[in-house]
């Protein structure tokens, strides 16, 4: 690594020794690209040298003025980095980020930014440590919005120039992660939303409704937002057997029950009455007799019937049946945008 000129170069007075140790000295520098710790002192415009001042190296293009840095590259880590560290600039109506010899900008302050810069044909990369407002203009500073953008402390956007060196932001990313421009709400504020949530209260930006609980849901193919019924979802489908019912006369069948004994001809009975025992008065025909071993006989009866009583059998208990309506489900929340 060497800096080394050939001139001057007088032919009269160099010798053959002196210009081979010239030529020897040049190229070296030429091989290690006239590295250094500052600027060759025989700089030419358009000459390309390497800075060896510090790590990482800086290759340098010497544009007759100043020295334009092209990449830097570390000694350490055999990567290659931005040529020039990020730089600072406080925002002001014109802030000349195009015009920074860094590709990486930091914005300050909280001045309003009309123009970033006239620059062409440049891409920079910005990030932002104060609450600037960037106006939109359509022509010279164009935002992806088309409209004003207020910036945030560490929000960041990317901006090139085309060949006139009109500014254009081609993205620009927020700190905070929302969008420039706020999504359409999907759900007008407080309207009560068919969306159901599985979790045990209303996720960020919802209320739950309690206005309803221990309800079932039905559809309808009419208009919504009714409701009916008196009977709690969990009272119905927790019965595990069905309500007793005692049976009474009325709600037995129209069955009718008819019984009778047979009904017999006129007849009588013998009575054998002995006359050593005495006299007997039998009512027949108003005789009285008193015969040794006579026999006589009853008045006769007509035909008749005996009433028959048919028991029911029944005992007026109340039963009941075995059912199971304890159907699975789970329990969700019915809440309404804020």
């Amino acid at each position: 690594m060497s800096q080394a000129a050939i001139a001057p170069l007088p032919a009269a007075s160099t010798s053959g020794s002196q210009l081979a140790l010239k030529l020897t000295n040049f190229e070296q520098a030429h091989l290690t690209t006239h590295s250094g710790s500052s600027r060759p002192s025989y700089v030419q415009s358009g000459m390309i040298w390497l800075d060896t001042t510090s790590n990482p190296w800086k290759l340098k293009f010497f544009n007759g003025t100043q020295d334009v840095e092209l990449v830097a590259i570390s000694t350490t880590t055999h990567r290659k980095r931005a040529p020039i560290v990020e730089a600072t600039i406080a925002s002001a109506t014109t802030t000349d980020v195009l015009g920074s010899t860094s590709d990486y900008i930091t914005v300050s302050g909280t001045a309003t930014i009309t123009s970033l810069g006239t620059e062409p044909m440049q891409i920079k990369y910005v990030r932002a440590s104060g609450a600037f407002t960037l106006q939109h203009n359509a022509t010279t500073l164009i935002l992806p919005t088309g409209a004003n953008i207020t910036a945030a402390a560490n929000d960041s956007f990317i901006v090139v120039s085309d060949s006139s060196g009109n500014a254009r932001v081609l993205a620009y990313q927020r700190n905070s992660g929302s969008s420039l421009v706020a999504p359409a709400a999907e759900f007008a504020s407080g309207g009560v939303v068919t969306i159901l949530f599985f979790q045990s209260a209303a996720p960020t930006g919802w209320t739950q409704n309690v206005t309803h609980n221990d309800k079932d849901i039905r559809i309808v193919n009419t208009a919504g937002g009714g409701s009916g019924g008196s009977l709690n979802y969990s009272t119905v489908f927790g019965y595990t057997v069905t309500g007793g019912t005692a049976i009474t006369q009325a709600n037995l069948p129209n069955v009718n029950f008819t019984g009778s004994t047979s009904s017999d001809g006129s007849h009588s009975h013998d009575n054998n009455s002995d006359a050593n025992n005495g006299s007997i008065s039998v009512a027949n025909g108003g005789n009285d007799a008193a015969d040794d071993g006579g026999t006589n006989q009853t008045s006769t009866d007509g035909a008749h019937t005996h009433t028959v009583t048919v028991a029911s059998g029944g005992s007026g208990t109340a039963h009941t049946h075995t059912m199971d309506t304890r159907v699975r489900y789970i329990d969700v929340i019915a809440c309404s945008k804020n």
